[in-house]
């Protein structure tokens, strides 16, 4: 028996026979009906999931328990707003991108000038590669499962641009990560477009100049 089936396993049995889940059943109905955690309720909710959880309750109706995984039925789907992570057994909420929480606002191009590593130009040294996970990674229904993947390699990105790449908790690249990659290589855009439309009007004013010289 896998070790997440087992450990899916033992919850359930706490959650099923115990006397006293979560403090108060209307504050379970609310999970139940709503179908969702607002996300200034992760972090009590992560600590009821450690503490010792007591009280009779159907454990489905929060828990969906598969072949292989345990699934919690209490998280719905929007298109805008925060995101909440799961990490390490850990909840977080996805940091804003609004100015409320941000100092020292400068132009990238201008502050890259004193903190080289900060230059978007190091995108370009960056290896564009095509992979396969390794076998036991993706479940076999994984629609990518022994499938080519245009991609990055997380270990390339901490060393060419390291603040968009993402550590584990041993300090190991994990992942890279698009809300800093994407600013980044949209400054490229953008310096790139100013380019050339200075050369395309430097190139409309030489035919310009041409055509009134043969006048």
């Amino acid at each position: 028996m896998s070790k997440i089936r087992t450990i899916s396993l033992i919850l359930i049995v706490i959650l099923t026979f115990s006397t006293n889940c979560f403090g108060k059943v209307d504050e379970l109905q609310i999970y139940k009906e709503n179908k969702t955690i607002p996300i200034e309720q992760a972090l009590e909710y992560k600590n009821n999931i450690k503490n010792d959880i007591t009280g009779s309750v159907d454990a489905i109706d929060i828990f969906k328990l598969t072949k292989d995984k345990l699934y919690h039925n209490g998280l719905s789907t929007s298109s805008s707003g925060s995101n909440l992570i799961i990490s390490d057994g850990d909840f977080y909420q996805k940091s804003s991108s609004s100015c409320r929480y941000k100092n020292s606002i400068e132009d990238l191009t201008v502050r890259s000038q004193s903190l080289p590593k900060l230059n978007p130009k190091n995108l370009y040294e960056i290896d564009v590669v095509s992979f396969k996970y390794n076998d036991n990674y993706l479940q076999k229904t994984d629609q990518r499962y022994q499938i080519d993947i245009p991609g990055f390699i997380a270990e390339d990105i901490y060393e060419k641009y390291p603040i968009a790449c993402n550590l584990d908790k041993d300090g190991k690249p994990e992942m890279w990560d698009i809300n800093i990659l994407f600013p980044a290589a949209l400054k490229l855009i953008q310096e790139q477009h100013t380019e050339i439309e200075t050369i395309k009007k430097q190139l409309q004013q030489l035919k310009e100049d041409n055509t009134n010289g043969t006048d």
